[in-house]
């Protein structure tokens, strides 16, 4: 291996290059083993405005995501090279995924999730329902409800049926 190959853990350089209020979240689901899916990109939320969503550090795309500050609970502290990182716990990860699923690989990949969360060790249904309760409501949801269902995948375009 030659030194110009080596890379830092980027749940650390995403801790070191966003300090507090930040933590890993989301895609930390295949850290408590809600899934087996391996994500290429880390997703770091921040209490800090942002001017972009989107980075890569060493070659490994970073998605930034702001939450606000009073919405930093539900964290657990991991070690990563010598170094604390602040990571959701697996409450917090679910919680985030349903609030945004494309963070958590979408729709289907949240509701797969779900149900390892539910009959896994982690499960916590007081925390979870807490959390759920200080997400943000979604105004933008309400005219993309078709008849019989709504929108629960944000990336996925709205297509309202006009009569």
């Amino acid at each position: 291996v030659q030194p110009k190959d080596w890379r830092i853990d980027v749940w650390v350089v995403a801790a070191k290059l966003y300090p507090p209020p930040c933590y890993v979240g989301g895609w930390s689901a295949e850290h408590w083993s809600l899934t087996e899916q391996l994500f290429r990109s880390t997703v770091d939320c921040t209490g800090r405005a942002l001017r972009r969503s989107d980075v890569e550090v060493q070659e490994a795309p970073l998605r930034l995501k702001h939450v606000p500050e009073d919405r930093f609970f539900g964290l657990k502290t991991v070690w990563c090279e010598r170094i604390a990182v602040k990571v959701s716990d697996p409450s917090r990860t679910l919680a985030d995924t349903l609030d945004d699923p494309s963070i958590g690989g979408g729709t289907r990949h949240v509701a797969e999730m779900c149900e390892t969360y539910f009959r896994g060790e982690h499960r916590d249904e007081r925390l979870l329902l807490r959390l759920r309760r200080h997400r943000r409501p979604r105004p933008h949801v309400a005219p993309c409800l078709p008849p019989g269902g709504g929108k629960l995948d944000r990336s996925l375009a709205c297509q309202v049926r006009r009569r």
